[in-house]
């Protein structure tokens, strides 16, 4: 019911000021939250014809494209809003999680080593690469980016784990043996 007329109430302001993104920003929300998709879709476009690089309008719809299962229109909306916002860490996962879908493998990996740049600090970024790596076979990238995680906080026990498991499948046992003890003794539940 309140829905209903705040819904009305905004589209009497539309009539008089047809060109006010505020108010279709307004509507657009309000439309998603009660999964009108189709029509929050309209309504976050109206938005982005005045203002193209409102971040917010375009995250918004990229997350309803991608509800709906337009992952190009959705990545589109993404990419703009990265464009925008290096660091908006939020989008770079959801755009990651859209490329593993599809298995775009080269797009992830220049989203990751976008986020290991841009925190370089931040272990979890080298082992993401890492396993990237890994699964494209390129091995020797791999473990520099588990090495570089390992490097920045000793106990990773993810990356300890993964460089265990890569020297195994390379038959570098004995080092092998070695990151996989390590691994154990920093999270003994693994």
């Amino acid at each position: 019911h309140h829905f209903q007329e705040a819904v009305e109430q905004y589209s009497e302001f539309l009539k008089l000021r047809p060109e006010s993104p505020d108010i279709h920003l307004k509507l657009a929300r309000i439309f998603a939250k009660s999964k009108e998709t189709n029509l929050a879709i309209d309504s976050y476009n109206k938005v982005l014809k005045y203002r193209p690089d409102d971040a917010d309008a375009n995250r918004e719809i990229a997350a309803l494209y991608k509800i709906k299962g337009q992952n190009e229109k959705a990545v589109e909306h993404y990419k703009r809003v990265l464009s925008l916002h290096k660091d908006d860490a939020e989008t770079r996962t959801a755009l990651v999680s859209i490329y593993v879908k599809n298995k775009q493998y080269d797009e992830i990996t220049v989203l990751l080593k976008e986020a290991a740049d841009l925190t370089p600090d931040d272990p979890n970024n080298h082992y993401k690469l890492g396993l990237i790596y890994d699964f494209k076979k390129d091995y020797e990238n791999a473990v520099a980016n588990y090495k570089k995680a390992i490097e920045i906080k000793s106990d990773h026990a993810r990356s300890l784990n993964a460089l265990g498991r890569l020297y195994m499948k390379t038959g570098r046992l004995s080092e092998a043996r070695d990151a996989l003890e390590a691994a154990k003794k920093a999270d003994p539940a693994m």
